[in-house]
Order: structure tokens, then sequence, then C-alpha cells
């Protein structure tokens, strides 16, 4: 079993996965991985912080974590508060009260903002999806992909069994947050 989740674990070819797509030990896992300098580089954003979101705002993929905002970052830094359901009225009175937890705030949802300058390609090697590593957001870089609507374009005209694999990986949540993230 899981020791996150309690899920089923699946033994691929001696490695053990959790079964669960929404198991916070996976959430937490990509996470770390997305903001190392490895790929999005997002320094001041370490693990303490990403436990405490997964944990406190129940995050169970990658872009629900690049939209948190402000007052979600608040709750997720601030042991005042439980699980995310606290009244308007109680947090601005716990502002207040604790302006450098405000501050804080600020700077993660300042750093997580950043991601929106970063290339597409990086971005999308940081929701660690199957299939799609460095070396196949590389490739859609150089094909000059910048955007998701043109990566599901060339995936769709170019149906090969790894591009396929690829298409099956990009779930709502993630095409979504690529859609939205070109409108602002």
């Amino acid at each position: 079993k899981c020791p996150f989740c309690k899920e089923h674990l699946n033994d691929v070819k001696g490695i053990l996965n959790c079964s669960n797509v929404i198991c916070s030990g996976i959430i937490k896992s990509k996470l770390k991985f997305a903001v190392s300098k490895k790929c999005l580089n997002l320094q001041g954003i370490g693990e303490e912080f990403i436990n405490k979101a997964v944990d406190r705002l129940n995050i169970t993929h990658v872009a629900d974590f690049y939209n948190m905002s402000r007052i979600e970052i608040l709750v997720a830094i601030n042991t005042l508060f439980k699980k995310c359901s606290l009244e308007e009225e109680q947090l601005i009175s716990t502002l207040v009260k604790n302006k450098n937890h405000f501050e804080k705030a600020t700077k993660y949802y300042d750093i997580v903002g950043t991601i929106k300058n970063k290339p597409f390609s990086l971005i999308l090697e940081s929701f660690s999806l199957p299939n799609v590593g460095a070396a196949t957001c590389l490739r859609f870089e150089n094909l000059e992909i910048d955007n998701i609507d043109k990566l599901i374009d060339y995936l769709n005209k170019n149906q090969t069994p790894a591009n396929k694999r690829i298409l099956d990986t990009l779930d709502d949540k993630t095409i979504n947050f690529f859609k939205e993230k070109r409108k602002k």
C-alpha cells in the first residue's frame, strides 16, 4: 500500500508506483521537480511550502498549485488556519494581526506567478506528464510549438505511437491551464 494515500501500488518492472493519480505523494514529487533548478528554477519555493500547500489546500494537480490565490497561499503557510474554509472576515482579521504572513504569501504568489514568463516547453515539462520529458519538450520547442493548441494540432497531424501516448496524457486540467495562461 502507498505510504501517502494507502492505495494499491503497481509493480512496473520492479518499480512500485501508486495507482492513485491524485495521491498527495505523487503531487508533491511532481511539484518538487517542477520548482527545482532542473526545471522551472523557482527559487524560494521549497519542500516545506509544497507539503503545506498540498496538504492544507487539497491540491491534486500541478495546475492547482500554479493557480493558487494569495489567500490560498496564506492558508497554506499560516498554521492558525484550518483547511481552507475560513470566512473572509476571519482572514482579514488574521491578516491585520499577522502582516508578515501576508508578506510571505505575497512573495510565494509572486514567485509562482513567474511561471507565466517561462517558455511553453519548460512549463509543459514541469507537469511531469508520462512520456513528456525534457527531450520531448525540447523537440517541441525546436518545432516552434509554443502553446497547447499548436501541440495538440501537431500530435493529431503526426499520429505516431509516441505522439498518441502524449496526446492521451493531456488531461483537461493541463489543457485548461495552458489555455487560461495564454489569455492572461
